[in-house]
């Protein structure tokens, strides 16, 4: 089972993923989080993502989609909260 968040920003979609993980242990999947997560970690994603960012732009959705599917494939056998 997975669960989808939709929302505009501050709806609290990030709130409710973060209380269905404490009280469930589901693995949240943000994808603005995992950027920044990989922009901090120095990755040649993470330095492509902030050459977007560093232009006011947001990441095309191909690195998106990339981005999710590396995270879920080391996860298989979690129950995802998609938030965004």
């Amino acid at each position: 089972m997975n669960i989808v968040i939709l929302g505009g920003a501050g709806a609290g979609k990030g709130t409710l993923a973060k209380q269905l993980q404490k009280k469930h242990g589901y693995f949240p999947l943000a994808p603005g989080e995992l950027y920044r997560k990989e922009a901090e970690l120095k990755t040649e994603f993470g330095l492509r993502a902030k050459s977007y960012w560093g232009d006011g732009n947001l990441c095309p959705d191909e690195m998106t989609n990339e981005l999710v599917k590396n995270t879920i494939s080391r996860f298989i056998r979690a129950t995802f909260i998609f938030d965004g």
